[in-house]
């Protein structure tokens, strides 16, 4: 036993002594190996970072094909609840990859990579109000009109909606560069000529008579007026009230249904989906009106509207233009513009994100389009790089489902980002979206007991529960005026006649 512990501590001390005398050399091979191999290390240790990472996500998240995303910015997506950093609106579940139906008034959705955007160099422009004219140039001659010298032209007969006696206009003589013009006025306007060439005669009675004018000169005349002064955009709201101090600054919006608001936190009466708050422009006044009766309306809450026994006025945001004004935005941001001044303009709603918008505009200005309704001011347009977008949607639509779906909304555009005909059947599409069993109740019931209008005419019917059986009311402005008395609007008959 004495031979065998001194030879394990004689083997002892050589071990140490070699450990002593070697710890250098052995330290600086392994930095060499380290060195020399750090490439392959490095990946290694990566790979497994990302498969560890990857397992804690899919450990932490509800399922492994869901997902959370913000309805308000698609782009901010999560794998588990969470709360929207932009817009703090809590993320709504859906599945990986599924369609998501897109808001209404938005026919197209598109994203695209910054490298995308700058290779196709799209560039917006924000909607804004202008001082915008209609011009009409034509030539006449100089011509003695009832005892006073006048430029007598003929105009197409379309122009005869604002073409009208007290228009301003400017004239030249042809031929005399240089000459300074002369400021005159339309006396008189002569339908001519009926027919597909019909047209309209002018008579044009200078101001001041100029020196260049007698009989017989030849004379470019250039008619204007102030687009604000022509319909639709005279009749659009006009220099915005003062503020009051208990005026509401910021309205509630469904992120699916941007026309379902209200001045407070709430519900959407559509589709149950929470309203996230958005702030109002310069130009925006919170209202309240009847959608039966638009010409009741208010500015406090709580007033209610007799022509439909009763039912409180529904909360609005109106759109003020400075005097004068009116909303444009630029001629190459327009697409698909018929006849009928319907297009659309692609909106930057979110970083690298593009809304096909359906718009309603006034005949061309210029390099300018007036808008009429659609669009709200200071929205961003695209005006180069537009008609790529549309093409894109079209070509490619699975690009855009890939991140939020290419579903379109029937009631605001059909597939490929087109216009719905006016041939479309809107009510039908509205109880399209009900259930099968609900369709056959709201076609048996017909109308709605508060207002009497017809079911699907103010968009999907709002289904209320009375006396144990289901009624369906127009909209939902008539669902606190049916929860208030539901008794004396059960007794109304409302039931269509055949």
């Amino acid at each position: 036993m004495i031979g065998v512990s001194a030879i394990a501590r004689g083997a002892w001390s050589s071990f140490k002594l070699v450990q002593i005398r070697l710890r250098v050399p052995i330290a600086l091979l392994a930095a060499a190996v380290v060195v020399g191999r750090w490439e392959s290390i490095q990946n290694a240790w990566d790979s497994l970072g990302r498969r560890l990472t990857v397992e804690s996500l899919q450990d932490r998240a509800v399922s492994n094909d869901t997902e959370y995303f913000c309805p308000m910015d698609p782009g901010v997506v999560s794998d588990w609840p969470s709360k929207c950093g932009v817009c703090n609106m809590a993320l709504v579940r859906r599945k990986r990859g599924e369609a998501v139906a897109l808001p209404s008034g938005v026919v197209a959705r598109m994203q695209l990579s910054p490298a995308r955007i700058q290779l196709a160099n799209i560039q917006t422009t924000a909607a804004s109000f202008q001082a915008l004219s209609r011009i009409r140039e034509t030539e006449g001659v100089v011509a003695r009109v009832e005892g006073a010298l006048a430029v007598v032209a003929r105009v197409p007969a379309r122009d005869r909606a604002w073409i009208v006696p007290g228009r301003s206009a400017q004239a030249w003589p042809l031929g005399s560069p240089g000459v300074s013009s002369s400021s005159a006025k339309v006396a008189r306007v002569e339908l001519s000529e009926s027919g597909p060439r019909a047209s309209l005669r002018i008579v044009a009675v200078f101001d001041l008579v100029p020196e260049w004018s007698r009989e017989g000169v030849q004379a470019r005349l250039v008619i204007s007026a102030p687009l604000a002064d022509l319909e639709p955009f005279r009749s659009l709201p006009e220099n915005p009230p003062r503020l009051e101090v208990s005026e509401p600054r910021r309205v509630y919006v469904c992120p699916s249904h941007p026309e379902s608001i209200g001045f407070e936190a709430g519900v959407c009466g559509l589709d149950g989906r929470e309203r996230v708050p958005e702030p109002l422009g310069e130009f925006d006044r919170a209202r309240y009106w009847c959608p039966m009766h638009p010409e009741v309306e208010s500015t406090r809450p709580g007033v209610e509207c007799k022509a439909c026994g009763g039912m409180p006025l529904v909360p609005r945001v109106v759109v003020y233009r400075p005097p004068g004004r009116v909303l444009a935005v630029p001629r190459s941001a327009l697409v698909e513009v018929d006849s009928e001044g319907r297009g659309v303009v692609y909106v930057e709603s979110a970083p690298g994100m593009f809304d096909g918008v359906s718009v309603v505009v006034g005949p061309r200005c210029g390099d300018d389009y007036p808008v009429v309704s659609g669009l709200a001011p200071g929205a961003r347009v695209a005006t180069s790089g537009a008609f790529l977008l549309d093409a894109e949607t079209r070509l490619n639509p699975g690009l855009a489902s890939a991140y939020f779906g290419a579903g379109r909304n029937p009631r605001e555009g059909a597939a490929q980002g087109s216009l719905v005909p006016a041939s479309v059947d809107l009510k039908a599409l509205a109880l399209g979206k009900l259930a099968p069993a609900d369709q056959a109740l709201v076609r048996a019931q017909a109308r709605c007991p508060v207002t009497g209008k017809d079911l699907g005419s103010m968009g999907v019917p709002i289904r209320m529960v009375a006396d144990g059986k289901p009624v369906f009311l127009c909209c939902e402005g008539c669902r606190d005026a049916f929860q208030s008395k539901p008794g004396q609007y059960l007794t109304k008959p409302t039931v269509a006649k055949p």
